[in-house]
């Protein structure tokens, strides 16, 4: 019975160290990606290990993994580098949101805290000098190349390609791992990487005769057997294809636990800060594909709670500024005298904009659709006064014109925050 359902068992520690110190060792294009996306003391340990691993003439990786590897590196580099930008950008905002809504707060000294926040932004700036310009001169890309000089699968013909995109298909459709996945967030022939790459794994446990240890950050189903949200082992159907196949043992590992399980075999010790980044990282990741693959109410509620926040923190700021115009417009020596009526219904929609500040800061439940109707009304008023055939100053009418901008602004952001799914109370 154990030969029958071998696929379906773990092996024992004996098995394994067996397994460990005859097998190659295949890496997902994710781990090697990994080497750019943490700590230094993280990726110098992953280079510590491949060089380890390739000196024992154990390292091997497909040539559809070199390719993704190749294709994605790029971005990866340019991701982690703008990354000071986007953090800085974030800030400053903070900074006029601060400045903009709490200026006239009893209490708080907002001119410290945006001292302190811009002292934040200093030392980002200047760690950002720091970051490593990946593109232009790469050590990571040297190391991995020496690495890898003859540890590459073949590359398949484009012949190879389409008999396999075929076969992928067919396997999608009755859910055989791996790769059917892929299918949901991945478009045409991107959907069969983990495909081509596991055919290519066969290929090479043929050619070698050796076991195949593969090692991934890639944590779904086509992958993994889970249950009740806990991983187990590799699919059992990938085992026994193999095995079928190639008549060689298969195991897999995520990278934490192959670290770990490394160190033990090796006695070997990598530094626990490292075994935690790597799964916090994992965690991360694990949660933003559960909001991608699937758990859609939830993504929704984040989204709409991060477009509502989006959405408060710039309304105040327009009204903030239409109500600065209109105190200048009512600061004038000759305040309201030909357009009295205007000019008083302006002042109390200006009012009223205050108490809708107010609310928004109390998060106490706002009306947008009567935020609207004043905004409307407040366009129709200022139209009048500048289309009227009396004359005003420059300095009126520039008022006058910038307060149209701003509230044309407004009318705009409300509509477009209405269409994409926002309700307002």
């Amino acid at each position: 019975m154990e030969k029958l359902f071998k696929h379906y068992q773990q092996y024992s520690d004996k098995e394994l160290k067996t397994i460990w110190n005859n097998c190659l060792f295949v890496f997902d294009t994710n781990f090697l990606l990994d080497i750019y996306r943490r700590s230094r003391d993280t990726a110098d340990r992953y280079l510590e290990i491949l060089n380890g691993l390739n000196k024992g003439k154990q390292l091997w990786i497909p040539h559809q993994v070199g390719l993704e590897f190749h294709k994605n590196r790029i971005a990866e580099i340019i991701k982690y580098h703008d990354t000071y930008k986007q953090i800085i950008s974030l800030f400053k905002n903070l900074n006029k949101d601060i400045e903009n809504t709490y200026i006239h707060h009893p209490i708080l000294k907002v001119q410290e805290i945006n001292a302190k926040v811009s002292s934040i932004i200093s030392y980002i700036e200047s760690e950002s000098k720091k970051h490593p310009n990946w593109t232009t001169e790469d050590n990571i890309l040297q190391k991995i190349n020496e690495l890898f000089n003859n540890n590459v699968g073949p590359e398949y013909s484009d012949e190879q390609l389409k008999i396999l995109y075929k076969e992928g298909d067919a396997r999608y459709e009755k859910l055989v791992p791996p790769g059917y996945e892929d299918r949901k967030d991945k478009k045409g022939e991107n959907k069969y990487g983990d495909f081509i790459l596991w055919c290519q794994i066969i290929d090479k446990a043929k050619e070698s005769n050796k076991p195949i240890i593969f090692i991934t950050n890639d944590s779904k189903n086509d992958w993994w057997l889970v249950q009740h949200g806990k991983t187990i082992m590799p699919r059992p159907q990938l085992k026994e294809e193999i095995m079928k196949k190639a008549n060689v043992d298969f195991h897999m590992y995520l990278s934490d636990r192959f670290i770990d399980y490394y160190d033990t075999i090796k006695n070997s010790k990598t530094k626990k800060s490292v075994i935690q980044e790597i799964k916090n990282a994992m965690e991360a990741e694990e949660q933003n594909r559960t909001l991608d693959s699937g758990n859609y109410r939830m993504r929704n509620k984040v989204l709409h709670s991060r477009r509502n926040l989006s959405f408060r923190i710039e309304i105040t700021r327009l009204i903030q500024n239409i109500r600065e115009i209109c105190k200048q417009l009512f600061n004038q020596e000759n305040e309201g005298y030909l357009f009295k009526p205007q000019y008083d219904e302006i002042n109390f929609i200006e009012r009223r904009l205050a108490l809708f500040l107010e609310d928004i800061r109390h998060d106490s439940g706002q009306n947008f659709t009567r935020l609207q109707r004043l905004i409307i009304r407040m366009q129709d008023l200022t139209i009048q006064i500048l289309n009227s055939e009396n004359s005003i100053s420059n300095y009126e009418k520039n008022l006058l014109q910038e307060l149209i901008n701003r509230l044309d602004n407004t009318m705009f952001l409300i509509r477009e925050y209405s269409t994409i799914g926002n309700e307002f109370s």
